[in-house]
């Protein structure tokens, strides 16, 4: 970690632990197993609304703290918000650098372990959103299960575009400034090629997606952290 991130940890402590005691309550508030660098910003915290691995010490998750490549983050606020209902889950270590949005309005996001995303990532979740273990995201990079606002139907107020979960497996390398879109599925030890947009499902491993819209460009391929 850097001297100017380590500075960040240390000046955003005292937020922290407020945080901590609104998600978990004191007794497992006081133990700070979620980080907050000294510019992220949250809303709608309450107790119940995060859930991370029993397993966890001091430090397990980390948001805002990371400046990422280039330092891309050093100056950019972050924001965690939570609407009535949702949630998130840890379930192993996780880093989310700063300049980063987490919006978990109604649904659930559930993150495994070693997950990783460079400054400013952008997650809005509004019914389920599911990562797998070793994930890793570049900077700049969005995924969103939903879009923003209702489309009707003209004649009977019908909506048209309802939110659908997104599932990333495990061992994915998602490459900076790419879109992951509602519906989309990636599958395990996976590379989004930069500057992709993924809106469908795909069902081969080890392969590399990209494109605009994705589509798979090589199979048989790995990638190493």
């Amino acid at each position: 970690m850097k001297f100017t991130e380590k500075v960040n940890l240390i000046i955003g402590l005292p937020k922290s632990l407020i945080f901590n005691i609104r998600a978990f309550g004191l007794k497992k508030g006081i133990k700070m197993p979620l980080l907050l660098g000294y510019r992220c910003k949250y809303r709608g915290v309450r107790k119940g609304c995060i859930d991370i691995n029993e397993n966890y010490k001091f430090g397990h998750v980390k948001i805002g703290i990371n400046y990422g490549p280039f330092d891309k983050g050093i100056k950019e606020n972050t924001i965690v918000a939570f609407g009535e209902g949702g949630r998130l889950s840890f379930r192993g270590n996780c880093n989310i650098s700063s300049g980063s949005v987490i919006n978990v309005s109604t649904g659930i996001c559930i993150f495994g372990k070693r997950f990783a995303a460079n400054s400013k990532f952008l997650l809005s979740c509004e019914k389920e959103i599911i990562f797998g273990d070793d994930i890793l995201f570049g900077w700049s990079c969005t995924v969103i299960d939903g879009d923003g606002h209702s489309i009707i139907h003209a004649e009977n107020g019908e909506i048209l575009n309802i939110p659908q979960s997104i599932e990333i497996d495990s061992h994915v390398w998602v490459a900076a400034e790419s879109t992951i879109l509602k519906g989309a599925y990636i599958p395990k030890n996976s590379v989004i090629g930069y500057g992709s947009i993924v809106s469908r499902k795909f069902n081969i491993d080890n392969c590399i997606i990209a494109g605009v819209p994705a589509k798979v460009v090589a199979e048989n391929r790995d990638w190493i952290r």
